[in-house]
């Protein structure tokens, strides 16, 4: 149950949680010791978010800088919160960067593979395994009519569905 709606604009999702990596480093709320023991390239990563500044994420997204530093504050302040996304995030523009950005928020947050955050789950079924076993993990053996965009494992991302049904 949600205490509040603080609505973003369309598409700024992978903005919106970029920031909130950006305000949890600025403020020191990060296990560095377990970042360097667990993952790598948090120097690319960090790179990145230095771009971002509180006034233009807040013209960029709709919603005032002190607001949302505090929702980032809250989130790695939770005994239990995690970033979550599904079909939603993956059906505009930035698809691929908003759901690297959730699972990023997740690991900078301590939130990965944790009982009170995101649980990497083991499959009846290894299904990686099983596409390799047909060869079906495909990449690039097609592109879509209008964008150009590579299949992957025959299919191409639902951000295409606009351009082709409105292109004759």
């Amino acid at each position: 149950m949600a205490s509040e709606d603080l609505a973003i604009r369309p598409g700024t999702d992978a903005t919106s949680l970029l920031e909130e990596i950006r305000v949890l480093v600025e403020h020191d709320r990060i296990d560095l010791k377990w970042m360097e023991r667990e993952t790598r390239g948090r120097s690319e990563v960090q790179s990145c978010i230095d771009a971002f500044s509180p006034k233009n994420v807040e013209r960029h997204i709709g919603i005032q800088a002190e607001t949302f530093e505090g929702i980032a504050l809250e989130f790695v302040s939770a005994p239990s919160s995690v970033a979550y996304s599904r079909m939603g995030s993956g059906t505009f523009k930035y698809a691929i960067l908003t759901c690297y950005a959730v699972k990023l928020l997740n690991i900078v947050a301590g939130r990965l593979d944790k009982v009170v955050g995101a649980m990497l789950p083991f499959p009846a079924i290894n299904l990686y395994r099983l596409v390799r076993l047909a060869k079906a993990d495909t990449f690039g053996s097609f592109h879509s009519r209008i964008l150009g965009l590579p299949e992957t494992i025959g299919d191409v991302s639902a951000t295409t569905l606009a351009e082709e049904m409105e292109t004759p």
